[in-house]
């Protein structure tokens, strides 16, 4: 769990696969040739990596129609990035709900924040927003789709029906 730890917190200079960080990466040399981006509990600036994933998938998206798209954008769906324990907002997710006590995670990418902070679950839904729309899905679409998903979970059913119907949005998810 250390060397994932680790491993999610770098933006690696040399190592270019998993086996060359396995060659590099030691007890006494934990970068294993990384630059620091952050700590869970604090900041880590997503600037590098975030703008990457993006791109990958924006190509992606735009082979995708929107049954597809919200396939992969659901909370355990490819892209579902705050459940997804193999990427830093997956690790920084499960940290934040293990220590709700202390201060949570926040990403920092190109200064852009909610309320002062902007966490895994808010990683995820720019994510799905900046995919949907490369995949010619309507952002009243995507409000609709992630009211009802909230929905699905139990949170504020009556406040989002309610928006859903009266045209809201965004069907009391973040803009």
């Amino acid at each position: 769990m250390l060397k994932m730890e680790i491993m999610a917190f770098t933006f690696m200079k040399k190592a270019k696969t998993e086996a060359d960080v396995d060659k590099t990466y030691s007890s006494s040399n934990t970068d294993a040739g990384g630059e620091k981006i952050g700590e869970l509990g604090g900041k880590i600036d997503i600037d590098k990596i975030f703008s990457n994933l993006l791109s990958k998938d924006a190509k992606i998206s735009e082979e995708l129609n929107g049954d597809a798209w919200v396939g992969k954008v659901l909370s355990y769906g490819d892209w579902g990035l705050k459940n997804n324990k193999n990427t830093i907002f997956g690790v920084a997710w499960e940290y934040d709900l293990a220590h709700q006590q202390n201060p949570n995670t926040f990403f920092e990418y190109k200064n852009f924040q909610i309320d002062g902070k902007f966490n895994s679950a808010d990683v995820g839904n720019y994510h799905a927003g900046y995919t949907g729309i490369i995949a010619g899905v309507s952002q009243r679409a995507q409000y609709t789709w992630a009211g009802l998903g909230e929905i699905a979970k139990g949170n504020n059913v009556l406040g989002r029906l309610r928006q859903i119907i009266f045209n809201v949005s965004p069907n009391g998810d973040q803009k």
